[in-house]
């Protein structure tokens, strides 16, 4: 079973190695991402999230290698919807196209520190209330729905309260100074628009996690199988990214 401390250990020091690796070498330097990359891209989040399906395979249940290739499957499709949206903030916020790889990876960042939140909040209440579970199986058909039927979900980055509080308290440069997230405007210290970017991106992303990890938990209630299927869901977000929009 899946329950141990190294199984959490193992997975979560391996997520870290892949965020470094993706950081110093996938996305090394600010340049734009090719059509040809990003399909590789996309093949290669693909194995990784098979071998870790084979692993919690492995190492747990068949039960649990199918719950995890669910989950993984359910988010990958709800994350459609977050990638049309990346697109309207890149086109707001006009982030250049050699910082776009960059801006999305500090995003998906802060949406698996998010995410990991929501996780842990569902497994309490769960674990508290085993009630809840008949909610989130009613939240399961209502996503299905959703998926099937209804229509594009728009954002406003203009609307986003945390960019409306940081250009109320604090000067918002208008010019790119690469990634850096501050830089000098008339000597005065200020926030870039890269750092709104990556804002926006984590911000939005909660409320997509709303839907999402609801989703997962109706499909499991295995934590450890929730979390590495969304995070290995959301890693593949970026590739996929440029190949739409390539």
């Amino acid at each position: 079973m899946l329950e141990s401390f190294n199984h959490w250990l193992i997975f979560n020091v391996a997520l870290v190695v892949l965020l470094v690796f993706d950081l110093l070498i996938l996305t090394r330097g600010n340049r734009e991402v090719e059509m040809k990359e990003a399909a590789w891209l996309t093949v290669f989040w693909t194995l990784v999230a098979g071998v870790v399906g084979v692993w919690v395979w492995a190492a747990g249940n068949s039960q649990q290698g199918i719950e995890y290739v669910t989950g993984y499957v359910a988010e990958r499709a709800l994350s459609i919807d977050n990638l049309f949206v990346f697109i309207v903030i890149f086109g707001y916020f006009n982030l250049p196209k050699n910082l776009q790889a960059k801006g999305l990876l500090f995003g998906i960042v802060g949406a698996l520190l998010a995410r990991a939140v929501f996780i842990g909040i569902g497994v309490a209440v769960i674990t508290a209330f085993s009630w809840f579970l008949f909610i989130l199986g009613a939240f399961l058909i209502y996503t299905a729905y959703k998926l099937a039927f209804a229509g594009e979900q728009e954002v406003d980055p203009s609307k986003n309260i945390t960019v409306r509080l940081f250009q109320k308290f604090m000067p918002v440069s208008t010019e790119y100074d690469g990634t850096k997230f501050f830089t000098k405007m008339n000597g005065v210290r200020a926030v870039t628009p890269f750092f709104l970017v990556v804002l926006v991106l984590g911000t939005t992303d909660v409320v997509f996690a709303i839907d999402s990890i609801p989703t997962v938990f109706g499909i499991t209630d295995d934590p450890f199988v929730v979390w590495s299927s969304n995070a290995m869901a959301v890693l593949g977000m970026r590739p996929l990214f440029f190949l739409l929009v390539g």
